[in-house]
């Protein structure tokens, strides 16, 4: 990952006050007027190669990315997608357990089904069995591999706590059309997982047949400070 310096060249300015530039060089002052000026402060931003930063041609704006579309860059963002059928009652559960370390995993996830669906997500559980589920990786060129233990359907013996973050949505036995049968739920905003513990999501079905469609993605970060 580079890493990026900001030069500042500072110098004193006329005593008038300036609104911008324009395309020759020169700036334009208050009343409009294009006067040529030599020691008008201005910033470089380059990286540690002396790369500089780009602007768009177009509007002059700072050319820039997500802070989650970087970390797909640095192959750093997994992903776990896929669907299950479910009947009334039945459950898909996820266990999602993070080393004891400050590298921290920054997840969002979301789930919808032809019915109606819940989501329970509980914090410090325990489970047992399961199947494990690696993360994909979304740096197909990248060899790194997620610092999160995950199994699916496990049995949880310690529920742990349960979060606010428990949704339910669709409505259940409407007729005749599924579309107005449709569960969505949804979390947008990261949560970071705690350090050294367990989690469970729990995606509860409470219509018949439902077609349960889910996808948990993260990015694993170390702070800075």
């Amino acid at each position: 990952m580079r890493r990026i310096f900001v030069i500042a060249i500072l110098a004193l300015a006329p005593a008038w006050g300036f609104c911008g530039a324009n395309n020759s060089g020169s700036e334009v002052d208050a009343s409009g007027s294009s006067v040529n000026i030599t020691n008008t402060p201005s910033v470089i931003i380059e990286d540690e190669g002396g790369i500089p930063a780009e602007v768009d041609n177009s509007t002059h704006a700072l050319q820039t990315i997500a802070y989650e579309h970087h970390e797909i860059h640095s192959g750093s963002h997994y992903e776990i997608c896929g669907f299950v059928t479910n009947g009334v009652g039945d459950t898909t559960i996820f266990a999602v357990t993070t080393p004891d370390s400050a590298k921290w995993a920054h997840m969002t996830f979301s789930a919808i089904g032809t019915s109606q669906l819940e989501l329970h997500v509980h914090e410090g559980a325990t489970v047992t069995g399961g199947v494990s589920v690696v993360g994909m990786n979304n740096n197909r060129n990248s060899t790194n591999t997620s610092i999160l233990a995950i199994l699916q359907d496990p049995v949880p013996t310690v529920a742990g706590t349960l979060l606010p973050l428990s949704e339910s949505s669709g409505k259940e036995g409407a007729t005749p059309a599924r579309a107005n049968t449709l569960g969505f739920v949804d979390r947008s905003n990261e949560i970071i997982l705690l350090q050294d513990s367990t989690y469970t999501f729990t995606f509860t079905s409470r219509g018949a047949a439902n077609i349960i469609s889910f996808c948990g993605k993260w990015y694993e970060h170390t702070d800075k400070d």
